[in-house]
């Protein structure tokens, strides 16, 4: 009893601490978030030649899956709510960046080595030449819902244990 009593007090004191910080009218770029809750930097992208190649196949791949999914007798037209749509999206993306040569593209691996699906980011590329990393973590919104109230993404971190 007298544990939890503690505990309760200091998730008070955190709340009130939190509260003084005004954090509604704060914001912060998603990559210091990331870089917070993983301990790992998100660099931006540049005109380094094997950016230029990720980035350029991306939107190939992106081409190519708006095509294959738009198309009558796609799968996500028999869909109701557009997040449904999600795994057929990431999965053809998946399969154009992978088919790429000079690329690699998988699901990536968790801390224990395991591929996992779920959670973020979705997609893991490497450029062959260059042995840079880069993840992907697409998103699907419905259109004409940028300017609603209701969010389009939410990520809750995780502390790295």
């Amino acid at each position: 009893m007298q544990l939890r009593k503690l505990r309760t007090k200091k998730d008070a004191a955190l709340v009130r601490s939190l509260i003084s910080e005004n954090l509604t009218e704060r914001t912060f770029s998603f990559a210091t978030i990331a870089e917070a809750a993983s301990g790992k930097r998100v660099l931006p992208l540049t005109d380094d030649p094997a950016h230029r190649r990720v980035v350029a196949a991306i939107e190939k791949a992106l081409s190519h899956t708006l095509a294959e999914l738009n198309a009558a007798d796609s799968p996500v037209r028999k869909l109701r709510r557009i997040n449904e749509a999600s795994k057929f999206f990431e999965d053809s993306i998946q399969k154009y960046l992978a088919i790429t040569p000079g690329l690699s593209c998988e699901v990536p691996t968790t801390r224990s080595g395991q591929h996992q699906r779920s959670g973020y980011p979705d997609l893991c590329i490497v450029d062959l030449e260059s042995k840079i990393v880069f993840y992907l973590d697409p998103k699907l919104v419905e259109q004409g819902s940028t300017d609603s109230s209701f969010r389009t993404f939410y990520f809750e971190p995780k502390m790295k244990h």
